[in-house]
């Protein structure tokens, strides 16, 4: 959910990372194919495929994988060097808020008729949703339903910017006492030692999903300075895994929603796969579909507006759409397949502007011997 990764040197040319662009599509989509099945259920009150798209929230931790490379690969030439704060932090921000503040103002008129939960209207939720400051209660969503999970970017941006802000060791210290205290609950909470209360601390600060950005700054680290001797092998075997965990979950539980915990299953195979699309990117083979890589750069405006249009299409049809089971599958394909579309015109015509527009505004110009996309 960030910009393409740029050069480690200023003299390097920076690699096209597509294949990174094709797993944020991949990642975007098995969110939207998650959502199909969730709105057939709440709005309908019927399955959809068998409840076998239930495990396409995996792609959240494909995107928080993908954060922590991307962040890594676009700011380690930063890491040390506190004049960099501002443009790295100005960066973010805009990265992030704008498009997401667009997409929170039409929630907000939305819920304003009366129509969904009435947590929507409540101001302390509408507040904690325009910061992305996490709800009291993780049940509650914010305005932009999906908006929960940029709560954990902003966690990590922020921890990134010590990197950039503090002296080299305090940084690494403030690292591991967060990582190492996340990786300390989720045993706990694992071997039934304890079970930590319910509170923004443990279900956001101190996650163990917070790990997947830090293997996703190590697959940044590896792929910059080693050469894989086989990196098409590793991608296909680590999204063959990912794919392959999700059936067989979702056989042995019958296609039930997935409860448990998705980091110990889910985080090395993915990373398996961003470190081989990554290292096939720096060598410059080939490349994917054009399609699936503009996708790829239009996956954050598909993030933010799949969810709203995805229920919308579905009252509709809870008002107009014929009964029959295949007929319902189609319409839930075809809405998929209509989110994309919208999200690549909401890309083109809002998103893109928006941020060329900011960065020259708001973002301090690049510095004239560093090398940042």
């Amino acid at each position: 959910m960030s910009e393409p990764a740029a050069s480690p040197t200023a003299t390097a040319a920076p690699p096209k990372y597509l294949r990174i662009q094709a797993l944020r599509t991949l990642a975007a989509g098995m969110v939207v194919a998650y959502h199909v099945a969730n709105r057939s259920y709440f709005v309908l009150g019927r399955t959809y495929a068998s409840n076998s798209l239930d495990f396409g929230n995996i792609g959240i931790d494909v995107f928080f994988v993908l954060s922590g490379f991307i962040i890594f690969s676009v700011h380690r030439v930063d890491i040390g060097h506190r004049s960099e704060t501002w443009r790295y932090a100005s960066k973010r921000v805009v990265r992030i808020f704008p498009l997401y503040w667009i997409a929170t103002a039409l929630g907000l008129a939305v819920y304003a008729t009366g129509y969904g939960d009435a947590t929507k209207r409540d101001l302390s939720v509408i507040l904690k949703s325009i910061v992305l400051f996490p709800q009291k209660d993780p049940a509650i969503f914010p305005i932009v339903n999906v908006g929960w999970t940029l709560t954990y970017e902003l966690v990590f941006y922020a921890m990134f910017l010590l990197l950039i802000w503090w002296p080299r060791w305090p940084a690494i210290l403030a690292w591991t006492a967060w990582l190492g205290s996340a990786a300390g609950v989720a045993v706990l909470r694992a071997t039934g030692v304890w079970h930590p209360p319910v509170t923004p601390l443990f279900t956001v600060l101190l996650s163990d999903r917070n790990l997947e950005f830090l293997i996703g700054c190590g697959v940044a680290w590896l792929v910059a300075r080693r050469s894989l001797p086989s990196p098409r092998a590793l991608m296909w075997a680590g999204l063959v895994v990912t794919l392959g965990l999700c059936l067989k979950l979702g056989i042995d539980s019958g296609f039930r929603p997935f409860n448990g915990d998705p980091v110990p299953l889910f985080a090395l195979p993915i990373a398996a796969m961003v470190l081989g699309a990554a290292a096939l990117d720096r060598r410059g083979v080939g490349s994917p579909p054009s399609i699936v890589v503009r996708l790829g750069d239009a996956s954050y405006a598909l993030y933010l507006v799949h969810f709203s249009l995805i229920t919308a299409a579905f009252e509709l049809y809870k008002r107009i759409g014929p009964a029959s089971y295949p007929a319902l599958l189609v319409f839930g394909a075809a809405t998929a397949a209509g989110v994309c579309v919208v999200a690549l015109y909401v890309h083109e015509w809002v998103e893109a502007p928006l941020l060329r527009r900011l960065r020259k505004s708001v973002v301090p110009a690049e510095h004239p011997t560093r090398s940042e996309s």
